[in-house]
């Protein structure tokens, strides 16, 4: 759906009565048609079988096998930082298939940590992990500062949601309940910044960076210091 048409049917939609849910489940429906979409565009690059799903996209499939509604505005995929060459060649791919390229971030050690995608306002979030003995490391950022985040590492195990086959951890249940303690109550307070896989906090040097990754060659991911 072109963004011109979503905007008129949204428009329609809020002079409905209960226009507020009305509107909420046609932006879920079009962001997993975005979903949908974004999945068969990666099958056919070399990032295929190695990314997965995480962060609230993966809370809503294990609390309900649905998308939560109160997130259909964000997607959080994953990928291991030795696989950056294929995930270069695939954001190409995604920037040609209609996912605009927005931001990317970095951190402290100049290392590119996350990616962000656009589609039909929703975002669609890559992130960079690296192996430390037994664990995985990443990062975020929030007003103004890094967040270092590490879990157990897990491997990974194919799942079906939303009529396609992705990849998800094996323990997905632990990877949540590391993140989000109780994950399977609905909190409206709870912020990514509270993630119980925050070690550090501190100053972001870098951070957010515009980012076109047709235009030229994106920087390799080296290991964290």
């Amino acid at each position: 759906m072109a963004a011109s048409r979503l905007r008129r049917v949204l428009a329609l939609v809020r002079r409905l009565p209960g226009a507020s849910s009305a509107e909420l489940y046609v932006r879920r429906a079009v962001f997993i048609r975005d979903l949908r979409r974004l999945n068969d565009v990666l099958a056919t690059t070399a990032l295929a079988n190695r990314y997965f799903v995480c962060g609230g996209l993966l809370l809503g499939w294990a609390r309900n096998g649905k998308v939560l509604l109160e997130d259909i505005d964000d997607a959080d995929f994953a990928y291991l930082a030795e696989d950056a060459g294929a995930f270069e060649s695939a954001a190409r791919v995604l920037a040609r298939a209609g996912y605009e390229p927005v931001a990317r971030f970095v951190n402290n050690d100049g290392q590119p940590t996350e990616h962000v995608f656009r589609r039909h306002g929703a975002r669609f979030e890559f992130f960079a992990l690296w192996h430390r003995e037994g664990l995985v490391r990443y990062f975020m950022y929030d007003a103004g500062d890094e967040l270092v985040c590490e879990r157990a590492h897990q491997d990974l195990v194919p799942f079906r949601f939303l009529g396609r086959t992705w990849l998800k951890p094996a323990g997905h249940e632990a990877v949540l309940t590391a993140t989000y303690g109780d994950w399977r109550s609905s909190r409206a307070d709870w912020n990514f910044a509270d993630a119980g896989t925050v070690i550090a906090r501190r100053p972001a040097t870098f951070a957010r960076q515009p980012w076109n990754p047709v235009a030229g060659e994106l920087p390799s991911l080296p290991s964290p210091k």
